[in-house]
C-alpha cells in the first residue's frame, strides 16, 4: 500500500490518500470523541449499506461504540480489539 500524501491536518487528526482514491484516517490520543480507539490500528470493514450491517451487528449481539457517523460505525470485534463498519 503506497499513501500518496496528507489530505488533511488537524490537532491529533490527520488523513492520507491512497492511490485508489480511499483515505486513511490516523486519530491521536487526544482527539475528541475517539476515546474508544483504544486497542490499536482499527480495521475498516467497507460495507455497501452501513444503516443494515450496523442493525445485523446489533442483532448479533455486538458492542457499538461511540456515536455513529454518517458513513461509519466503530464496534468491538469478538478479539475485543475495535473494528468499524466504513460506508463504501
Amino acid at each position: 500500500m503506497e499513501i500518496t500524501g496528507l489530505v488533511r491536518h488537524d490537532p491529533d487528526f490527520w488523513v492520507f490518500a491512497l492511490p485508489d482514491g480511499r483515505n486513511v484516517e490516523v486519530f491521536g490520543k487526544g482527539f475528541p470523541g475517539k476515546e474508544h480507539l483504544s486497542t490499536g490500528p482499527v480495521v475498516g470493514f467497507a460495507v455497501r449499506d452501513l444503516a443494515a450491517a450496523v442493525e445485523e451487528l446489533r442483532i448479533a449481539g455486538a458492542e457499538l461504540l461511540g456515536g455513529a457517523g454518517p458513513t461509519w460505525q466503530h464496534f468491538r470485534g469478538p478479539d475485543g480489539t475495535v473494528d468499524e463498519l466504513v460506508a463504501d
